[in-house]
């Protein structure tokens, strides 16, 4: 949460949500369950929407609500950051595509839902738990027909920029984004060397991506040309097993 008071979390599995109550010294103190609605229909895609699926918690950045990303019943189910009590649900258009995570833009206005079985992203307006979609544009190419599944979705720190990746065209999809209207606009697809690109981080300075291959167990690194919308290979560590989160920690002091 922004007020660092609050670690949120979303279970896949047991399609449960909630948050754990932070001490001072970053210690837990308590955890709140946040009750799913398990009488919402699941949708259509019955071998991954048999029940609820919560993929991603997001603190909205007014710090008002918590949004569950529900891949199992096409919603966004949104939350009071404070008493945890359900206050909406976001159904999110079309049935079976599978919403898998959130992100908001610096500016607080707009956010971004990326759709995993339907390898779409829709950019919403925000204000005060609502959201109103504002266009939806596909992560593959035109005339691609072949496997493929979104992963992770990320803005650059200006949010200039959104990137989302998918699993099985092996790339990562370049969007410029409107900071006065929420559109986005695609700039490119750039394919990767590797297989199934699951989660992926821009390091300081945005010059250099960071994927993690989910099937070829490796950590790979690109420098990226934003003028050119390219990705050269620089790096990589093999034998990593399943690779499925990369993220940047700051650290401080000389050590």
């Amino acid at each position: 949460a922004p007020d660092e008071k609050k670690l949120v979390f979303a279970e896949y599995g047991r399609g449960t949500a909630g948050w754990v109550d932070l001490k001072a010294d970053g210690t837990f103190a308590k955890e709140t369950l946040m009750g799913i609605v398990s009488e919402d229909p699941t949708g259509p895609n019955k071998p991954r929407q048999d029940r609820p699926h919560c993929h991603c918690a997001r603190v909205t950045p007014d710090g008002k609500y918590i949004c569950i990303v529900d891949l199992g019943t096409d919603r966004v189910k949104i939350y009071s950051a404070k008493t945890g009590a359900f206050v909406r649900a976001l159904i999110t258009p079309p049935a079976g595509a599978g919403p898998r995570h959130i992100t908001f833009h610096p500016n607080g206005r707009f956010a971004f839902l990326l759709f995993e079985l339907e390898n779409y992203v829709t950019s919403y307006s925000y204000a005060d738990g609502h959201f109103t979609p504002i266009q939806q544009l596909k992560l593959t190419p035109e005339g691609f027909t072949d496997f493929s599944k979104a992963a992770a979705i990320k803005l650059s720190a200006d949010g200039s920029e959104l990137y989302c990746s998918n699993r099985g065209h092996e790339s990562i999809a370049i969007f410029s984004v409107n900071a006065d209207t929420g559109a986005i606009a695609r700039r490119g697809i750039v394919k990767l060397d590797g297989a199934f690109p699951w989660d992926f981080e821009l390091l300081p300075g945005e010059k250099v991506l960071a994927v993690g291959f989910q099937k070829d167990g490796a950590l790979r690194t690109y420098r990226y040309d934003k003028a050119a919308c390219t990705l050269t290979p620089l790096a990589d560590v093999k034998d990593m097993g399943s690779t499925f989160c990369t993220t940047f920690l700051p650290v401080s002091g000389s050590n």
